[in-house]
């Protein structure tokens, strides 16, 4: 999840680079700045995680959390409907990180 102030012409550069980043590291937007990725190694986490902190926009709010599988079925819906990627990420059997 993440906050990044776009005032500037390099405001909006360091979040393009952010969150093309993001998604080129597999994840998938859950909602307006929050994404979801499906892991399998805990390896992978550490690595993105300090991917993130390298890349990181220096006026950011980011926040990165790990849940199980079982925490994330345990989500309540108060308003809609499950997503596509909601769906599919549940059907397996792994780590789900938010």
């Amino acid at each position: 999840m993440y906050d990044i102030s776009v005032n500037t012409a390099k405001d909006r550069k360091n979040y393009d680079i952010f969150r093309k980043t993001v998604l080129r590291t597999g994840y998938y937007q859950l909602q307006e700045s929050v994404y979801i990725c499906r892991y399998k190694y805990r390896d992978k986490i550490t690595s993105d995680l300090e991917l993130f902190k390298k890349i990181a926009p220096e006026n950011a709010n980011i926040r990165f959390i790990l849940l199980t599988k079982q925490q994330f079925s345990t989500m309540e819906i108060v308003a809609g409907e499950k997503s596509f990627i909601e769906k599919i990420l549940t059907e397996k059997n792994c780590i789900i990180e938010l």
